[in-house]
């Protein structure tokens, strides 16, 4: 035997299905990218263009760590520049997302991602972007020979430490 359906279930199902609206926020040295996959939108006072965005691969690993990957269009190669000089190693990123259409409001949004680019493993018509929680991945740096009296502060072989935002891992060669 079959039942009915409720009027609160006949429009639920009947609804439009949306897929997920996202924003994301980059900030630069000099200047902040904010950018929405769909409309532009005005949200916490900030106006984000319409830019065809894409976030993909949104995981969360041990510690809370959070990793995304972000795919942004470079028309007329608009980031280019801004990418091989480096202006977005290690940038911080922040990434929403919302279901609706229209200014979304502060309750609206779950927070994807607070956290930084660390890698740029494409660009090209699309600049990609790795980005992960801040000070959960770490960037190479040249070698350095240090002597005292730095080296008698150093940390032992393999541990971490931080200056700012950089987390570092020593090595002893």
């Amino acid at each position: 035997m079959g039942q009915n359906l409720t009027a609160g279930q006949t429009t639920a199902i009947t609804a439009p299905v949306r897929h997920p609206r996202l924003l994301v926020q980059i900030t630069l040295a000099a200047t902040t990218l904010r950018l929405s996959y769909a409309e532009t939108v005005t949200f916490d006072g900030n106006t984000f263009s319409k830019s065809g965005v894409l976030v993909s691969d949104v995981k969360n690993g041990k510690g809370g760590i959070v990793t995304a990957r972000l795919k942004i269009p470079n028309e007329e190669n608009v980031y280019t520049q801004l990418t091989l000089s480096g202006a977005f190693d290690f940038a911080p990123v922040k990434i929403w997302q919302y279901y609706g259409t229209g200014n979304p409001s502060t309750d609206d949004v779950i927070v994807l991602l607070d956290g930084e680019i660390y890698a740029v493993p494409d660009m090209g018509p699309a600049i990609v972007f790795d980005c992960a929680t801040t000070g959960a991945m770490t960037r190479m740096m040249p070698d350095l020979t240090l002597g005292a009296p730095d080296l008698n502060h150093m940390p032992f072989a393999g541990q971490q430490f931080r200056i700012g935002n950089e987390v570092y891992i020593v090595e002893i060669r």
